[in-house]
Order: structure tokens, then sequence, then C-alpha cells
């Protein structure tokens, strides 16, 4: 080999070595950043979930609570009886035993307004297991009469006192209608003949004097 050719050959390696080593430098430098960066992410990490456990235990509540009722007027009815099987409610051609039904109220909402301004803020978390509840502002009263005589009483008998809806409340002594649930489910304490209907006339009286109507029968009601 030439005396040229060794000089640029030994030129060459040095060159080589010498970017090796500051490509190891280099190397090593970015190591230690990324290892100093998940440091820092680890530490601050835990800073955070420390915190969030400090403010849970102080949080009545740590999942989240429910929002607040919206205001809102009653614009529709639909009734409905239990028992609720195979994915549907009873209907007046089914027979089901006495003891396991029950009169299901649906009121159809129109929201008027929210509550409260916070509801629709970034940020706000709510329990996901709520059920919307309502301040109904246009409702006076609901009121059942019997369409057919039932339970010893006369066609045109008003059985809303004879209907519990909630905590031993008869749906006659219902004034309240803030905060309340879109869905009643109540149980009549009139005691049947086998197999008979229950055939109602369901009024919601509204606060402007007009009234909301629905008509319904109940599966025949099997007592023995």
């Amino acid at each position: 080999m030439s005396r040229r050719k060794r000089l640029w050959f030994r030129t060459l390696v040095l060159f080589l070595n010498n970017n090796q080593q500051k490509m190891k430098q280099r190397i090593s430098q970015l190591k230690k950043g990324v290892a100093s960066t998940l440091i820092l992410s680890s530490l601050y990490m835990s800073i955070l979930i420390l915190g969030a456990c400090v403010d849970a235990m102080d949080d009545p509540y740590p999942f989240g609570k429910c929002p607040d009722a919206r205001d809102a007027r009653v614009i529709d009815l639909n009734v409905y009886y239990a028992p609720y099987e195979d994915s549907r409610y009873a209907i007046e051609t089914d027979t089901v035993s006495f003891s396991d039904f029950e009169i299901n109220l649906e009121l159809i909402p129109e929201v008027i307004s929210e509550s409260s301004i916070l509801g629709s803020l970034p940020g706000t978390a709510y329990a996901l297991s709520c059920i919307a509840t309502y301040n109904f502002k246009n409702i006076s009263n609901i009121s059942i009469t019997l369409l057919e005589p039932f339970g010893g009483l006369e066609a045109g008998a008003d059985i809303s006192d004879n209907i519990i809806v909630k905590n031993n409340i008869s749906l006659k002594s219902l004034e309240d209608f803030d905060n309340t649930f879109n869905h009643f489910r109540g149980v009549i304490n009139l005691l049947p003949t086998n197999y008979d209907q229950l055939k109602t006339r369901t009024i919601i009286t509204l606060k402007n004097g007009s009234e909301i109507v629905a008509d319904s029968s109940s599966p025949y009601l099997k007592v023995n």
C-alpha cells in the first residue's frame, strides 16, 4: 500500500472513531434526558394522584354528584303496567298475578331551563348512575278514575287515594312536583275479582286549567 493510501486510510479511521465517540456521547445524553423526563413525569403523576386522594377524602361526592333538577313542564302522558318481563310491560291481553301488578305513569317533560349554569361548564363531573329529575311547573294534580267497575267501586269513581306511589303517599296526596322523577310507580289497594281488568282514565290537570288525558286497560289480574 502506498504512503498516500495509508495516510488516507488512517485519516478515515480517526474520523470514524471521532464520530463514534460523539455519537456515544449524544446517545448517553439522550438516555439521561429521557430518564430525567420519565422521573419527572412519574413524580408529577404521583403528586396528582396523591392530591386527588386527599381531595376525595373530603369530597362527599367522590364519584361525582347528580345534577340539580331541571325546570320543565309536562306535555304528554303514558301509562304502563308491571310486571316488566321479556323486555316489555304487560299489556291488556296478558294475564298476570295481582301480587306483581303495578301502575306506571310516565310524564313526558319539556325542559324549560337548566336549574344551574354550572351544569354546562367544562370540568363539571356527574355520577353515571344519576336519573334525571325535574321541577314540573305546570302540574296542578294527577287523578285516576274508573272507566268500569273494579274492586267494589263503580265506574266514574276516583281511585287516586287508592294508588300508593311513594313513601306510602297516595297519588291524590301528591302536591309537590318539584325535584321529582318523570316516572311514578304505584300499587293499588283495591282487591279485584279473579281475572278482572282495571280500566282507567288518568288525568293530569294543568295550572292553566287544561288537561292531559290517557285511557288504559290493565292485563287480566289473577288473584288466586
